[in-house]
């Protein structure tokens, strides 16, 4: 989601404004890593993630975003009349760095996520729980006018869930979204 040098008319190149804002939304695939720490429940399922992200651009090449993910169903077990899933959603804030050209950026970001793991069962004690943690990832931003861009990128949060849930694990989202600057 980081703003770049955009095309203005002919083969001129203009710099994007620093103080712009943006707001963005992406799709993916929620997938957890099988061999979880404590585990109860399997682990490894994948499920439908979104997301909605808002973020500022405070020079060329950094921004800083904050936002909203649905990872959906990250564990699930059912057959013989037992069924339990496991559902989170998260907050995070990140700082993001990248490297513009021409229209493409390449970037990486880091920062913090606050969890929300949610135990449904008719076989388990239900339960939920809240952790934080560490998560990074990495993109492309392509600039298709100067106020919209898409992008595809992958993010990790590190060690989700806790005790009521069953299991900590990782969990990767590649995602493909759009970012409206203003």
């Amino acid at each position: 989601m980081l703003l770049c040098a955009v095309p203005h008319g002919g083969h001129r190149h203009e710099k994007k404004q620093i103080g712009t804002r943006h707001l963005g939304g992406s799709i993916g695939t929620a997938t957890s890593q099988d061999g979880c720490i404590n585990a109860v429940l399997p682990c490894g399922a994948s499920d439908t993630s979104w997301g909605v992200q808002a973020g500022y651009q405070f020079s060329r090449s950094f921004a800083a975003e904050i936002g909203y993910r649905n990872l959906g169903r990250i564990s699930h077990q059912s057959g013989g009349g037992m069924n339990a899933e496991v559902k989170s959603a998260l907050g995070e804030a990140l700082l993001v760095a990248g490297l513009p050209i021409e229209r493409l950026t390449v970037y990486g970001k880091g920062g913090i996520y606050h969890a929300r793991s949610n135990l449904r069962s008719d076989f388990l004690i239900e339960g939920h729980n809240r952790n934080a943690g560490w998560t990074v990832g990495a993109g492309l931003s392509y600039d298709i006018t100067r106020h919209l861009a898409v992008r595809l990128e992958y993010q990790k949060y590190n060690n989700l869930g806790g005790d009521a849930v069953g299991f900590r694990t990782d969990v990767g989202v590649p995602s493909l979204g759009a970012t409206l600057r203003f």
